[in-house]
């Protein structure tokens, strides 16, 4: 599952939120933990949003695609 703040709503509490009712779901059906993925290339303003709600950076995720490259 993913989801995408457009640009021009960005910094206006709708990813903060999303997060929330993400958090309000899974305390519902007694989740330990929230785990989330974001795009290292967006770094910057988006990681530091989710450390103001409390995530912690754990590790990375590796990606390898298997589709063929034209040669």
């Amino acid at each position: 599952m993913a989801f995408v703040v457009a640009p021009d709503q960005r910094g206006l509490g709708v990813g903060r939120a999303l997060i929330s009712a993400v958090e309000d779901w899974a305390r519902q059906r007694d989740a330990g933990d929230v785990m989330l993925t974001t795009y290292k290339r967006r770094a910057g303003a988006q990681h530091r949003f989710y450390a103001s709600m409390g995530y912690e950076a754990t590790g990375y995720r590796f990606v390898k695609s298997l589709e063929e490259v034209d040669q």
